[in-house]
């Protein structure tokens, strides 16, 4: 071997140690857990797949519990029973979808008729332009608070 080619050879060998280092530093960074506790976690996941535990966040104070499958099921079919069920086909819940569309509609549209959204924000949320809307129109009252006057609008009264 010419001296070129021992240089290059030592110069690859060399990249591949401070690779190897590299890569040792960031693995040993990248996991600060020791290996006990990492063959914990490693069986708590192997238990969750195996659906034999359910690890979640308590709904009071949000901290980490652990529960067997089953007492998660009975607690979730008991919580579930306080809701209503709904045949599942097309008919029903395109019916039922529909009554809550319109009924947000109506609220919706009440609320632009009483000035508490704007008309840029019916169209974008019902599709609705302001004439489509009986509106019942009153000039602002004038308040005076501090040394500014506040225009706050206001209801009719005389319909």
């Amino acid at each position: 071997m010419d001296e070129k080619t021992k240089a290059y050879v030592d110069g690859a060998f060399t990249k591949q140690r401070d690779l190897k280092k590299a890569v040792n530093q960031q693995y040993t960074e990248k996991n600060n857990i020791i290996s006990k506790t990492r063959q914990s976690l490693d069986k708590l996941k192997k238990l969750v797949n195996n659906k034999v535990i359910v690890i979640c966040k308590s709904d009071k104070d949000g901290k980490l519990i652990i529960l067997n499958m089953s007492d998660y099921q009975a607690i979730m079919e008991r919580e579930l029973v306080q809701f209503e069920s709904l045949p599942l086909n097309s008919k029903t819940v395109n019916t039922h979808l529909d009554n809550i569309r319109h009924s947000c509609e109506k609220y919706v549209v009440e609320l632009h008729r009483h000035r508490a959204i704007s008309d840029k924000l019916l169209l974008h949320s019902v599709g609705m332009k302001e004439n489509n809307v009986k509106r019942n129109f009153c000039p602002p009252v004038p308040i005076q608070a501090g040394n500014r006057t506040i225009m706050i609008p206001r209801e009719r009264t005389d319909l």
